[in-house]
């Protein structure tokens, strides 16, 4: 079975994966005592953020062009909810048990 995405589906899981990447490095920041450390992570989180601002002003110019805005499939619950598939990516929710990200 072939799952085919439309270009405004695309844009908001890349936004909600930038967005869960952002909140992974914030949690990971707070883990570390070191302001060095810290600065770091925060710094890769404001990238992510950036990112997420990016991806949503495409989501946007595109919503504009094609009139479009996404369905959600309630029988295709996973694949239909750009949310559910941002969660597949591989940031994390919170950082691990030891010191390191």
């Amino acid at each position: 079975m072939e799952t085919k995405f439309n270009v405004f589906e695309i844009l908001e899981i890349a936004e909600r994966a930038e967005q869960r990447g952002a909140r992974f490095y914030i949690q990971t920041a707070k883990r570390f005592r070191e302001a060095a450390l810290q600065d770091v992570f925060y710094k890769l989180a404001n990238g992510k953020v950036k990112q997420q601002k990016a991806w949503a002003k495409m989501r946007k110019e595109v919503s504009k062009q094609t009139g479009e805005f996404g369905t959600y499939d309630p029988d295709n619950y996973v694949l239909s909810n750009p949310e559910v598939m941002a969660g597949l990516s591989w940031f994390g929710t919170r950082a691990g048990r030891a010191k390191k990200p």
